[in-house]
């Protein structure tokens, strides 16, 4: 049997589109995947909340449950995921938090986008005053 090209077997791969149906393709080099089919979209973001509950620092996860939750507009479901983004990274990652923050501020309500902004500057407080949320998966980083 001859051995298969490169050229061939790059052809070939490059034919073969994610699978539509597999949580872990939603997120490929930060970009979620147009491919997601919008009925999965709350079933993909809870695949992600379990990685998260198993590795609270992945952060991959994190961001990946927020945009899918963000284009399902989810907005109670999208400000709980935020909030345990900032309770984990805690004073660390403002980049990330403003970055993402920016990008939901459409789906938020006013009271929402005015507490997420004021834990982006006071990280203890948004790990004290967010103790017992029924709904956030991340426990607080330490």
């Amino acid at each position: 049997m001859a051995p298969i090209s490169k050229a061939a077997a790059t052809r070939g791969q490059a034919q073969i589109p994610p699978c539509p149906g597999e949580p872990a393709f939603a997120l490929s080099g930060g970009r979620l995947s147009s491919r997601v089919p919008r009925s999965r979209l709350r079933t993909f973001a809870d695949y992600h909340a379990y990685r998260i509950l198993r590795h609270p620092a992945d952060l991959s996860a994190h961001v990946a449950r927020i945009l899918l939750l963000a284009r399902a507009e989810e907005k109670s479901a999208l400000y709980g995921a935020l909030l345990d983004l900032f309770r984990v990274l805690g004073d660390k990652g403002l980049d990330l938090k403003r970055d993402l923050l920016r990008r939901c501020l459409p789906l938020l309500d006013e009271a929402a986008h005015a507490q997420l902004r004021h834990f982006l500057h006071n990280p203890q407080q948004a790990i004290e005053d967010t103790a017992g949320i029924p709904g956030l998966v991340a426990p607080p980083r330490n």
